[in-house]
């Protein structure tokens, strides 16, 4: 049988108020008083044990809610970070469509420059292309932040700043990972967080998921995809490791208005596992193979093709295709 989705989950509501933290409870009473099944039930404490919630099953005195999940609310966030605007305000939802889509709604009425919106959970996450992002509740960071006023032109380099700001946020928490051209930070060839930039007439929100708490994932991505506690094989506390990573973007993008683009081209060049590589590159309906020979200062990819021409290849037109790197020519 099928475990019912939390999304949905009335029983699981009732659970959780049912066994309030220190309270023991059997599984018959349990059961008898959601009127479900002992497997239905089985079901649902599978369900949010895989989200982050901990029970102790005991045979005499029944279950017991040892912890929930960590919260990324607000007073959780500013608790550890140290920013002047980046995080400054905080928009925190439970469950929302997505968070760039709220923050969207935010800018367009005016939202100040370095707004947070943090949710939960996304009811229709999205990445680029309009493919769409799948999370579990409690175990992701589903944030957006709020850039305004914005020059158009630092669209691209803005989207690898936030992933070189990831990956100096995993590092801080003992995670090696790297930059996968043009918007992904990967761990191992994985991928462990993605970022979607969308831009109004004088905005940009910048949103960014990363994968923390999962322990599995659904095996259409189980190859392709991680996370932080499959990696290091416990927990990681996510109000924490968001704070890392908007302290490192508030100083990437006070780097890149203030113009240092070599100094932070430099730094996403060292992180790269593409930069050197020979890739194959989906740019609009053309396949293109090349070696990949340098970011330029607008944060395009330089791609040299086996006739010695050099691409231009920009960042919002392109999809590297996975699987396809390999040793650069030399």
């Amino acid at each position: 049988m099928q475990g019912p989705m939390l999304s949905s989950g009335e029983q699981t509501s009732a659970l959780l108020q049912l066994i309030g933290k220190g309270t023991h409870i059997s599984h018959a009473e349990i059961a008898r008083r959601l009127k479900v099944g002992e497997d239905e039930l089985s079901d649902i404490l599978v369900a949010l044990s895989d989200v982050g919630f901990e029970f102790d099953h005991h045979p005499h005195t029944g279950l017991q809610l040892l912890a929930v999940p960590d919260r990324v609310t607000p007073d959780a966030i500013s608790n550890s970070l140290h920013t002047e605007k980046i995080g400054a305000r905080i928009h925190y939802s439970e469950s929302c469509e997505s968070t760039n889509s709220l923050a969207i709604e935010l800018a367009s009425h005016g939202e100040p420059d370095g707004a947070l919106v943090v949710a939960e959970h996304q009811r229709k996450g999205r990445g680029r292309f309009a493919r769409r992002w799948e999370s579990s509740r409690f175990c992701s960071i589903l944030a957006t932040l709020v850039l305004t006023p914005f020059a158009p032109s630092l669209r691209p380099l803005v989207v690898l700043a936030a992933a070189l700001s990831v990956v100096e946020g995993l590092r801080d928490f003992g995670i090696d990972s790297h930059i996968r051209w043009p918007n992904d930070v990967v761990v191992r060839g994985k991928k462990i967080c993605g970022i979607l930039a969308e831009g109004g007439q004088d905005y940009l929100v910048c949103g960014f998921g990363v994968n923390v708490n999962q322990r599995s994932f659904p095996h259409t991505l189980s190859d392709s995809s991680t996370s932080i506690a499959m990696q290091q094989k416990r927990p990681c506390e996510r109000p924490a490791l968001l704070s890392r990573i908007l302290q490192h973007f508030e100083e990437q993008y006070d780097g890149l208005r203030r113009g240092d683009l070599q100094d932070i081209l430099d730094e996403i060049r060292g992180v790269s596992c593409v930069l050197g590589k020979r890739v194959r590159l989906l740019v609009g309906p053309v396949v293109v193979d090349g070696d990949v020979v340098d970011f330029d200062d607008s944060g395009s990819l330089l791609l040299r093709q086996d006739s010695g021409r050099v691409l231009q290849i920009l960042p919002q037109e392109a999809s590297l295709l996975c699987n396809s790197m390999k040793e650069g020519r030399k």
